[in-house]
């Protein structure tokens, strides 16, 4: 069964992508986006991006319907990160890194190590669902001194170079 996409995590715009970054309280989501805006990307919410499904006259040029990701205007800009409380990306960053909306493309889901098979070696995409669509995504396990940015990076790079992606 495909899970249902969770309303709580990260979204940001990446090499023109949206990726949405979800996983428990605690798994770095916050901190693997602050490392990831500091290389480029765009902070679109921290914590709980509102969402919403195009209608079927708003579809992408592919003709697919979307789902979009927005930031409450009182927490546009802002992201909360552990031992330094509520920063804001536009003041330190500057504004154009900061998006007030963005459609979410691809979703990392950021597991902790109690689920980490070490003999897997296989990449393993899913789907998770929101409104009966489906979005494409990858599971991605967190230890202790794995650089999460360069793990992101690196599967959004794989994910434009598939077959099937089309944006």
């Amino acid at each position: 069964m495909t899970p249902a996409l969770p309303l709580h995590g990260t979204l940001i715009e990446y090499l023109d992508i949206g990726i949405y970054l979800i996983g428990p309280s605690g798994s770095g989501k916050s901190e693997t986006a602050l490392q990831l805006i500091y290389e480029g990307a765009c902070l679109v919410c921290d914590d709980a991006p509102l969402l919403q499904s195009s209608r079927a006259e708003d579809t992408d040029s592919n003709h697919q319907p979307t789902i979009t990701g927005y930031c409450p205007q009182d927490f546009s800009g802002k992201m909360h990160i552990r031992n330094l409380g509520i920063i804001n990306i536009g003041k330190l960053f500057g504004q154009e890194r900061v998006r007030n909306s963005q459609r979410i493309d691809f979703i990392i889901e950021i597991s902790l190590t109690e689920d980490f098979d070490l003999n897997n070696t296989q990449v393993q995409y899913r789907y998770w669902t929101f409104q009966s669509q489906q979005i494409p995504g990858i599971q991605l396990y967190r230890s202790a001194g794995r650089n999460m940015a360069l793990m992101v990076h690196t599967a959004v790079l794989q994910f434009k170079a598939a077959p099937n992606y089309k944006k």
